[in-house]
């Protein structure tokens, strides 16, 4: 899991403890390989972010769509939902759509920068974590390091163009800064503009965390 996903669960499961709300995990690759159902109380949000941190995949793909269709089936209940992940696995949007009309859906994408600068580091072949198809490529070379980059933030604002259209809401994180900063600055910006919906409120939390390869590419 790339780092900033530990640190987002921390932040939302302490939340929890301090409000007293129902919380809940589940955790994904291309299958739901972990949930944990929605409960109050220190010692579940605690169990929860050990589940988190001590959890080993046993696929290395990624479905979201999956994901988002097995918690549209176990929560029957409207509730405010956080999914965490980079977002790079595959077509997911009707299943999104579908959640955010039950529920209160707030996407965490988490964005390593060497996925939009490529470091200087001359020839190296990468290894998508996602297919296991691999590339040569100079990393020393201006033209390749800018169409990387080009085409990076690309599919970084078809994300955010997606998100605006579905009526999702979106914070990103980036791995190589503090993650607290931009959530307490989403959670008062969702504050000022009157929080989540009552019903969503007084049910649960969900937090749906890809866990897969740290990094989409490995080198």
């Amino acid at each position: 899991m790339k780092r900033g996903s530990g640190g987002n669960l921390r932040a939302i499961a302490f939340s929890a403890i301090k409000n007293n709300d129902r919380v809940g995990l589940i955790i994904f690759t291309d299958d739901v390989e972990l949930y944990v159902p929605p409960k109050k109380g220190k010692k579940h949000v605690l169990r929860l972010i050990r589940e988190l941190l001590a959890f080993r995949p046993t696929h290395g793909r990624t479905d979201i769509g999956g994901a988002l269709d097995f918690l549209n089936r176990v929560s029957r209940r409207n509730s405010v939902v956080f999914v965490v992940s980079d977002f790079l696995g595959g077509d997911f949007e009707s299943a999104l759509k579908v959640a955010n009309r039950k529920h209160d859906v707030v996407t965490l994408t988490i964005v390593d920068p060497r996925e939009v600068s490529l470091p200087r580091l001359g020839l190296i072949e990468f290894e998508d974590a996602e297919t296991g198809e691999t590339i040569l490529l100079d990393t020393s070379s201006l033209a390749s390091a800018r169409g990387f980059s080009r085409e990076a933030e690309k599919e970084l604002s078809a994300l955010r163009s997606l998100f605006t259209r579905l009526g999702v809401d979106n914070v990103r994180i980036m791995t190589d800064r503090p993650y607290i900063h931009p959530l307490v600055r989403f959670f008062q910006r969702a504050a000022a503009y009157g929080g989540w919906s009552a019903a969503a409120a007084a049910a649960s939390y969900y937090v749906v965390a890809q866990r897969t390869a740290a990094h989409p590419f490995k080198y």
